[in-house]
């Protein structure tokens, strides 16, 4: 198909970022790579107008290994299949997992659209890249994660769980889940599978064995993240597993079962077998206070689990729960150990706990009833997991690099900041900025000195406005500011001023200095308008400043509903 001007209207009337790419055969007719041969608008902007016409993607992705894709292409060739990427798009794109679609136009050209994969709230690919990151960062923990993107499984273990389950790396890729079960687990498995997704008991224990005879437990948490692919695989629709070593943990849940059904003088037949246990062990008894309320006396601790508190389990035994643990979770632990005594079945939920001395950390407690008026109870630290969790929050809300909240965070402050002008009836302000010819920073010094730019940047950005309300990295060279309290266009103007000024101070970068100028659209909101009005409203301001020759700023009208 011939790439015509008539055809370039055509896709740029197509509301999403397009690009055209040609095919390159060598002699042989293989297909060896393929060159960008136009993009439309939208890539173009997503791109930050980089000059890639005429580029291969093997010059613009060297350490990517791009051959099996060809062969895919070329498989495709004279059909109107599409096929579906995930990749990181370019270093300036904010660093985004971009959903890459790519077919055949014709047979001399391909079309490839890219979609930002990011979710509002955490999905795939949120999921995708956490996994990568944290089976890396913490490579001691004994955990593993799973990933379909797409049809494929792409599979991230710790080196500790490979450890752990006597598996290499390429072994544990290649293994189907099945594959690491015992066969009544699989048959446990294919039931389990069936239930829909918030009836499944979670998590899913089975037992699992390396290259050796020992027997390992394993916990399974699997689940359905937002994802356009939503097609069984092995009988498992879900697309997000989370694999972990609970062989402790599993072994002292079964030594549990038989304190359970022990009596009172059995407790010293178990003692010396509890101390020996990494987890914490303990045998609380049901008593009250004077005013008739239920409170829990310490009768057994062992030594893993009176180690956080810093003292000897024999000081703690005899003691109330309120006078070991700190206040505000001692009353939780008593309801949950009274919910197990009351109703003789097993909880298990996870609590922070404090002690006088002050925050102890993030426990997983199993309470089992014994007898009338006692409990047991296994208690695992979970801190680093909890801390895990927290983390992968923080990284869904916050620019990497910076370190200010992204856009989804940007978005939600300004839906509060608008509320909150509506209910005061003082105005808000919403600010949009871009730094000029950041490219060229870019080109000329470097990556290394962009960034540091942009940290510095930042530094001013918040001295100037953080005071005033709240600022976010959007992408790129693009930030914004929500502004509270802010009474007027003429004390919005002031503001901005200021903002201006500081930025025209050079910054002193790696023995170079450097100045360069922003650009910015702002907006005075009443709390009424949207929040995609108040977006579009100060993007065209601001490309109305680029216009009147940068280094300035322009005050749009109040947006609307």
């Amino acid at each position: 198909m011939a790439f015509t001007e008539g055809a370039k209207q055509l896709l740029e009337a197509v509301p999403a970022a397009l690009t055209v790419l040609s095919p390159v055969f060598d002699d042989s007719g293989k297909l060896r790579d393929v060159e960008v041969t136009w993009l439309n608008t939208s890539m173009a902007e997503l791109v930050n107008n980089q000059v890639v016409t005429g580029l291969r993607l093997q010059q613009m992705y060297p350490e990517r290994d791009l051959a099996g894709w060809f062969s895919v292409l070329v498989n495709n060739r004279h059909t109107t299949t599409i096929d579906r990427q995930y990749w990181n798009l370019l270093d300036h794109a904010g660093g985004d997992i971009f959903e890459i679609d790519i077919r055949w136009w014709g047979d001399d050209l391909l079309l490839l659209t890219a979609t930002n994969s990011a979710p509002e709230k955490i999905g795939l690919s949120d999921a995708l890249r956490a996994a990568n990151v944290l089976s890396r960062t913490l490579p001691t923990l004994n955990i593993a994660y799973a990933v379909r993107p797409d049809t494929t499984w792409l599979t991230f273990p710790t080196d500790g769980f490979l450890a752990a389950i006597g598996r290499r790396r390429e072994e544990f890729r290649d293994a189907k889940l099945r594959d690491l079960m015992s066969p009544d687990d699989r048959t446990r498995l294919t039931s389990w599978v069936k239930l829909p997704e918030e009836e499944r008991p979670h998590p899913f224990i089975f037992r699992t064995t390396g290259n050796t005879s020992e027997q390992r437990w394993l916990e399974l948490w699997s689940m359905s993240l937002e994802s356009d692919d939503r097609t069984p695989l092995n009988g498992i629709a879900d697309n997000f597993i989370v694999l972990a070593d609970v062989d402790d943990a599993q072994r002292a849940t079964d030594a549990q079962a038989l304190i359970s059904m022990a009596l009172d003088q059995q407790l010293a037949n178990f003692t010396a077998a509890l101390d020996a246990s990494h987890d914490g062990f303990a045998m609380w008894e049901a008593t009250q206070h004077d005013d008739g309320e239920r409170t829990y006396r310490l009768m057994f601790m062992n030594s893993a689990g009176a180690a956080p508190t810093g003292k000897s389990a024999d000081s703690l035994v005899g003691q109330r729960i309120e006078d070991i643990v700190g206040d505000g979770q001692w009353q939780g632990l008593v309801t949950l150990f009274s919910a197990a005594l009351d109703t003789k079945h097993i909880q298990i939920d996870t609590v922070e706990v404090d002690s006088p001395e002050g925050w102890v950390g993030a426990f997983e407690n199993t309470v089992v009833p014994f007898g009338l008026n006692r409990v047991v109870t296994s208690f695992r630290d979970v801190t680093e997991m909890r801390l895990e969790q927290d983390r992968l929050i923080w990284l869904s809300e916050h620019d990497h690099l910076t370190g200010l909240p992204n856009r989804r965070n940007l978005e939600e402050h300004l839906e509060g900041a608008l509320a909150r002008a509506r209910d005061s009836h003082t105005p808000a302000a919403f600010v949009f900025i871009d730094i000029d010819f950041f490219k060229l920073v870019n080109d000329t010094w470097g990556h290394d000195v962009g960034d540091t730019l942009l940290q510095d940047f930042v530094t001013r950005l918040d001295a100037t406005l953080g005071g005033l309300g709240m600022v976010a990295r959007l992408a790129g060279d693009e930030f914004a500011a929500v502004l509270n309290d802010v009474s007027s266009d003429d004390e919005l103007t002031r503001i901005l001023d200021r903002l201006m000024a500081e930025v025209r101070k050079p910054f002193n970068l790696q023995a170079s200095t450097i100045s360069v100028t922003c650009s910015a659209g702002a907006v005075l909101c009443l709390g009424d308008e949207r929040v995609t009005d108040i977006l579009l409203t100060t993007d065209k301001a601001m490309y109305r400043a680029k216009h009147a020759g940068k280094n300035c700023f322009r005050i749009a009208p109040l947006a609307t509903s």
